[in-house]
């Protein structure tokens, strides 16, 4: 992931549903924090110096496209299965994000020491733990 990508989908999730207020499921605040965790997580990459993969980039842009289509096919109506589908993608997303955070924590990097990569991990959790109570309200 280069320092101009994000988690792929996940802009595709913030569009709709920061232009649509039919969705309680997610609130500003919400996505406000998912925006500032991209943020941190481009920073990161840049810190350790980590180059831009293009094929990669492209790969992230297609499936958000692809994502994109789908839930406009499936729909985003409170209790669509378009909902379910972006939120069951979101919680994903901030799973892998949550599990990258523990395996540099892992590592013990010297130039991530300024980041409480501790704080992030648990802030990840409670993201997927309020979105998963949101999936499960989703269903019923």
């Amino acid at each position: 992931m280069g320092p101009g990508s994000t988690i792929p989908g996940t802009d595709c999730v913030l569009d709709r549903w920061s232009t649509n207020a039919s969705h309680s499921a997610v609130s500003s605040g919400e996505i406000e924090e998912i925006k500032a965790d991209q943020d941190k997580l481009r920073h990161v990459v840049r810190t350790l110096g980590v180059e831009e993969n293009k094929v990669r980039k492209a790969g992230a842009w297609a499936a958000e496209k692809i994502g994109r289509a789908r839930l406009i096919i499936a729909g985003d109506e409170p209790g669509s299965l378009g909902l379910l589908l972006t939120l069951e993608g979101l919680i994903m997303g901030v799973t892998g994000k949550k599990l990258m955070r523990i395996a540099l924590a892992a590592a013990k990097l010297p130039r991530l020491n300024s980041y409480d990569l501790g704080r992030l991990q648990r802030q990840a959790e409670q993201h997927v733990e309020r979105t998963e109570a949101e999936r499960i309200s989703a269903i019923r």
